[in-house]
């Protein structure tokens, strides 16, 4: 009994240590990494892919207010599962004055959990920040799903992905 206790938290340490053990080296992405994890769920789940309203359709994993991937400015054009930026800051700042910072993880997504959060006032505004360049979204933004408009060729008027501007 002690041997399958000992195995058992040996199995469940590994898998937390390797948490983005999903995102794997790929030279077709700008960034070098790539999902392979499928629908698994996790943090570092399909960069690209529209979050919520995947979250939503397959009423599965956690539900946010905001989502999305910051990809480099020259990934704009990135397919889905390609990684983005990891550390990048994404500021949303509400009608009301309020502001909620997010900070990109390995994958360079970005999620505001519903239940962490208080409702946003909408509009709201967004500033993306890597490297100490900011890039502030050119209009305020009523829905969340961010990764909806900003695909890889870009939806509803957004020029392609989400993406940081680096120092130069």
């Amino acid at each position: 009994m002690r041997n399958l206790l000992s195995a058992c938290l040996l199995i469940a340490l590994s898998a937390a240590c390797n948490a983005n053990n999903d995102l794997v080296s790929d030279s077709s992405c700008k960034s070098g990494k790539k999902w392979t994890g499928g629908n698994a769920g996790s943090d570092y789940m399909h960069p690209g892919g529209d979050c919520i309203g995947c979250h939503v359709a397959k009423q599965k994993g956690p539900q946010f207010l905001v989502a999305g991937t910051v990809y480099s400015a020259d990934g704009v054009d990135e397919p889905d599962d390609c990684g983005g930026v990891e550390g990048a800051t994404v500021s949303i700042t509400d009608a009301k004055g309020n502001t909620q910072t997010l900070t990109t993880n390995a994958a360079g997504n970005f999620f505001l959990r519903s239940r962490n959060a208080s409702a946003i006032a909408m509009p709201y505004a967004v500033t993306v920040t890597y490297a100490n360049q900011a890039h502030r979204m050119v209009s305020s933004q009523s829905n969340g799903a961010c990764n909806a408009c900003h695909t890889q060729s870009g939806a509803n008027s957004a020029p392609g992905r989400v993406f940081a501007k680096p120092a130069n």
